[in-house]
C-alpha cells in the first residue's frame, strides 16, 4: 500500500526555489548577524590585538559580549575594508625615490653594505729613481 503525496514534485520545488532569491537574502541575513571572535576579527582585518582595541575604543568594529567572549560583528569589519579600500582608490602613489628613477645600479651603489667593511686596497707609490 502506498502512500499518495500531496506535497510539491520535485519539478515544482525547484521551479519555486529559482523564482526567489535565496542567495542573496541569505547572504544579507548571515551578515547582519553573524560574528566572530575578537581574535578572528584581528587576524581577517592583519591587525594586531593593540590596533583591535583601538578599532574597538574609536567604534569602527562593532562589538559585544557572548558570555565571556568579545565578538566582532562581520558588517562592522566589512565596513571597515570598504571604507580602506575606497581611500586606497583616491589617494596617489608617492613617488619613486631618487636612486630607483636613475635606475637599478644606481640604487644598489647607493645601498649600504651589511657587517663589517672590506678593506682599503693599499696603493703603491711609483718607484722613485735617483738621480745620478
Amino acid at each position: 500500500m502506498s502512500i499518495s503525496s500531496t506535497g510539491l514534485s520535485r519539478e515544482e520545488r525547484s521551479a519555486k526555489l529559482t523564482s526567489v532569491d535565496i542567495g542573496s537574502a541569505l547572504a544579507e541575513a548571515i551578515e547582519q548577524v553573524a560574528s566572530v571572535s575578537f581574535q578572528q576579527a584581528c587576524v581577517l582585518q592583519d591587525v594586531k590585538p593593540t590596533k583591535g582595541h583601538e578599532l574597538v575604543d574609536t567604534g569602527e568594529w562593532e562589538t559585544y559580549l557572548a558570555g565571556s567572549t568579545r565578538k566582532v560583528t562581520l558588517r562592522s569589519i566589512k565596513a571597515r575594508r570598504d571604507r580602506l579600500l575606497a581611500e586606497a582608490k583616491t589617494t596617489r602613489r608617492p613617488a619613486l625615490s631618487e636612486g630607483l628613477m636613475k635606475g637599478p645600479a644606481a640604487s644598489l651603489a647607493a645601498r649600504k653594505r651589511r657587517g663589517r667593511p672590506r678593506k682599503a686596497r693599499a696603493v703603491s707609490k711609483p718607484a722613485q729613481i735617483p738621480a745620478e
